[in-house]
Formats: structure tokens, sequence, C-alpha cells
């Protein structure tokens, strides 16, 4: 029976978490393409209320508040997730079958990688929260200032009122889209959890792999070498 390793554990628990990291990147995209989509592709993240007009004029924040992190979950996430996740899993297969392909699993390229997406991933969460308390704070704060705030009392009343948007005279409702982005938000910080806990598991990874390299083990971390001259696994 083959024994099972430390550096074993690690790479099935970075495949799931590989696999947690996509579905949570999916999860994240449905709610704030459903609110981009709702208003004809406008984004709400920054938009302000002019609540001085009689039609309550409403000027949408710029697209790229919504297109960047919905493109990041898309490509950052769940298809990057995903190949990661099928690639550890044949790695795990290949050490069945052969266990000394274990000095040949990539460490460092993946680390990169996966700090990379845990920064941007953070970016874009903070874009999505700021972004949304900014516009409840015009919707609601607004109302109250200018003596509606028996209209709005909470963020979620903007979804019963009509508005226009401003420069367009494009008149609507708020739909379901508040409804959508709290969720939206609570998927990305979700996510990029998942995410943090990836990257600081492929710390330890690299770590325990330059420990082993300089305490005498038999083998040498592939971490350690030139990686252009081994093949990729995992």
């Amino acid at each position: 029976m083959m024994a099972v390793t430390c550096g074993d554990v690690y790479l099935l628990a970075q495949t799931v978490l590989y696999i947690v990291g996509s579905l949570a990147g999916m999860a994240a995209i449905i709610p704030l393409a459903l609110a981009y989509s709702e208003l004809g592709g406008r984004c709400l993240l920054n938009a302000e209320v002019d609540w001085k007009s009689s039609t309550r004029t409403l000027t949408y924040g710029e697209s790229s508040m919504c297109t960047f992190p919905m493109w990041l979950f898309v490509f950052g996430t769940f298809v990057y997730g995903a190949v990661l996740a099928v690639s550890h899993a044949r790695t795990l297969w290949k050490i069945r079958q052969n266990p000394a392909i274990r000095s040949e699993v990539w460490v460092v390229p993946f680390l990169m990688i996966n700090g990379v997406v845990t920064v941007l991933l953070f970016i874009a969460s903070c874009i999505i929260s700021v972004g949304f308390q900014k516009f409840c704070s015009s919707v609601v704060d607004g109302a109250k200032d200018a003596g509606y705030e028996y209209l709005v009392k909470r963020c979620v009343d903007f979804e019963k009122l009509t508005w226009t948007q401003e420069g367009t005279g494009w008149v609507h409702d708020g739909g379901k889209s508040i409804v959508y982005l709290t969720f939206a938000q609570i998927l990305s910080w979700a996510c990029f959890l998942v995410w943090l806990i990836q990257t600081m598991l492929s710390v330890v990874r690299l770590c325990r792999n330059i420990k082993e390299g300089t305490t005498g083990n038999t083998r040498t971390a592939a971490d350690m070498t030139n990686i252009a001259d081994e093949e990729p696994t995992a």
C-alpha cells in the first residue's frame, strides 16, 4: 500500500480548494450579472440619486465597476480554478501510480498566480462593497435630506420606485437589483476568503519544500530547480 505523505495531504486540500474556489466564483458571477442585465447593462455601483428632481434622476456608475469583477470571477476564479482542480486531481492519480513524481510537482508558479488572483479578488470585493455602500447612502440619506424618508427607509426600498436615467430620460424601476447586489457582495468576499486560504496553503507547501531541500532530504524540490526543464504536473 502506498504511503501517504504530508505533501499528498496538502495537494489533496488544494485540489478541494480549487473546486470550491471555482464554484464560489461562479456563484458570485450570477447575482452581479443579474443586477447588471436587469438594468439594461447599467451599473448601480457608485451610482447617485438626485432626489431634488421631480422625476428622481439616477446617474449610473461606470460600467467597468461591474464588468471588471464579473470578468475576474469568470476567468480568474471559475475557469482557472476548474483547470487547476483537474490538473491537481490528475497529479494525485499519477502519484498513486508512481510516487516518484512527487518531486516534480510545481508550487512556485501557482503560488504566484494564486497570489495575483487573491489580490485582484480583494480589489473587486472592495469595488463592490464600497460602490454598493455609496449608492445606498445616496438613496437613503438623499431621501432623508430631501424630505422623502416616507418613501425610502432602507436601500432595498429603491426597488419599489421608478427612476429616470439622467441624460436619456429612460424610465425604469429597481427590479431586484438591490437583492442581487447584496448577494454579490457576500459571495465576492466568500470567494476572496477561499482563494486567500488557497494562497496561504501554497506558501506552506513552498516552505515545506524548501525545508526538505535544505535538510538533507534525498529528493530535490522541483521548486528549487529550473522549471523550464521539467514536465509540468500540477
